[in-house]
């Protein structure tokens, strides 16, 4: 029971940490788990994550993925978070990169994750590959949400590209 109590401990103390804007405790008191030797779990690793993106700190984000693939099975809810962090800290490429290990690892995107893609890159201002996940998530025979048509919409409207846009509004 000590290593269990110990480790909901750190969950409410990191949930507090990053609830007050300071990450940097937080990943001091996932540094406190590895030196006791006790393994942290995927919820502590999600608010690891969330704790280097508010950072910005995409390499430790990286070794955080590494050392959580260690210990657990990464699922959808973990990769969601993962792309998502990247493509808040600027790095699509790297998002791309995880969106085809999560595939590579037999986890299959679902409507969230095409969802962050879409938006990811549509944000980045590349549209086309945005509207190419858009094409991937149909042929996979996922329904796109009307919050999917609007970022596409969006996304090229904020490029001037109108024609576009609208071929998307008329769907």
């Amino acid at each position: 029971h000590n290593e269990e109590d110990f480790l909901r401990e750190v969950k409410r103390q990191m949930v507090s940490h990053l609830e007050n804007d300071d990450p940097d405790s937080a990943i001091a008191l996932l540094e406190e788990l590895s030196n006791k030797n006790i393994k942290p779990d995927v919820y502590v690793f999600g608010m690891a994550v969330r704790a280097y993106a508010a950072l910005g700190d995409a390499s430790r984000l990286l070794d955080c993925f590494e050392t959580l693939k260690s210990s657990v099975k990464p699922d959808k809810v973990v990769f969601s978070l993962f792309i998502a962090s990247l493509f808040k800290l600027r790095e699509p490429h790297k998002a791309d990169e995880f969106f085809d290990k999560m595939r590579e690892m037999k986890v299959y995107p679902h409507v969230t994750i095409y969802s962050i893609m879409i938006e990811g890159w549509a944000k980045a201002g590349d549209c086309e590959k945005a509207e190419g996940f858009l094409k991937l998530m149909q042929a996979n025979r996922l329904r796109p949400s009307v919050k999917i048509y609007n970022l596409l919409i969006g996304g090229f409207a904020s490029l001037g590209r109108m024609e576009k846009a609208l071929e998307y509004f008329t769907l």
